[in-house]
């Protein structure tokens, strides 16, 4: 069966996104400077168990657009939101990578109750410590105004920092050319990251939200963009949640492991005692690294 590929506008962006399969609603998540086939590896595997799943790319990512917008955390989550009425998703399972596991996260906020489950991979948001190469793409200017001519040569530097597979390389580097993505991505960066790390954290916001569903993360323990270490925090913030330590992966587990993320990510899909998390209060503003 292959994917069904569509493109709608979407609070003034055209979204894209790719669907696949029928059951339960699986929606895909990616992180920056990446797009849907981040989750090619696990796509067909979830398609084979009974998963209707879909995968965006995120605005100024893939082959959505560009538009002169804000980028921020809320806004990607709101849009994500609005996403959701267009591909007919009444609930589902989401699951957000690094920075699309923020986005997930924020969903919370205003879409709890459409959250079947919640796993996040990687995920950002729970620790400062993120690598400086990502931080520099928060300085004022430098990947805004400087950034596009130089993309193509990011994103080659930047794949196997995350330990990300070469499958679409050629692709990735190609759409990373599309005008406006250099300003998307700084936008997109610098409400979130810093030069100290990360400054933007959901458990910031999260006695906001109505309930928080149950949550798995899934985390490499040789992640070189967001150190596994900060996984160790988790009780911490949200009580109930289960950890999945991955040996030997990096930044992207479900490239590493795909199977056994698979595996993993189906048993919790389907796993009926699965509860709500409890929401804690970290004892400081800023969550440890």
């Amino acid at each position: 069966m292959k994917p069904r590929a569509s493109v709608t506008k979407v609070s003034g962006v055209d979204v894209h996104w790719v669907e696949q399969g029928s059951g339960p609603a699986v929606v895909l998540i990616h992180g920056l400077l990446d797009w849907h086939r981040a989750w090619d590896p696990i796509v067909p595997r979830l398609v084979a168990r009974g998963f209707r799943v879909l995968a965006l790319d995120l605005p100024g990512h893939g082959l959505s657009g560009r538009t002169d917008v804000p980028y921020t955390l809320e806004w990607n989550a709101r849009l994500v939101g609005s996403w959701l009425d267009v591909a007919n998703v009444d609930h589902a399972n989401f699951v957000g990578h690094s920075y699309g596991g923020g986005v997930a996260q924020m969903l919370i906020l205003t879409h709890a109750a459409r959250m079947d489950r919640l796993a996040l991979v990687a995920p950002g948001g729970f620790g400062r410590e993120v690598t400086m190469a990502v931080r520099l793409a928060a300085l004022p200017f430098l990947v805004e105004r400087l950034g596009q001519p130089w993309l193509t040569v990011i994103t080659r530097a930047t794949g196997p920092l995350g330990g990300r597979l070469t499958m679409d390389a050629e692709e990735r580097r190609w759409v990373a050319q599309r005008p406006g993505t250099a300003r998307a991505l700084h936008r997109t960066v610098r409400d979130v990251i810093g030069m100290s790390g990360q400054v933007r954290h959901f458990m910031d916001r999260a006695l906001e939200a109505p309930h928080v569903p149950p949550v798995a993360v899934y985390w490499g323990d040789r992640d070189r963009v967001i150190p596994f270490s900060q996984a160790k925090h988790l009780p911490t913030y949200l009580q109930g949640a289960r950890i999945f330590r991955f040996a030997g992966a990096g930044h992207y587990p479900h490239h590493d492991h795909p199977e056994a993320v698979t595996t993993d990510l189906v048993a919790f899909f389907r796993d009926d005692r699965a509860e709500p998390v409890s929401v804690r209060r970290p004892l400081s503003a800023a969550p440890p690294t």
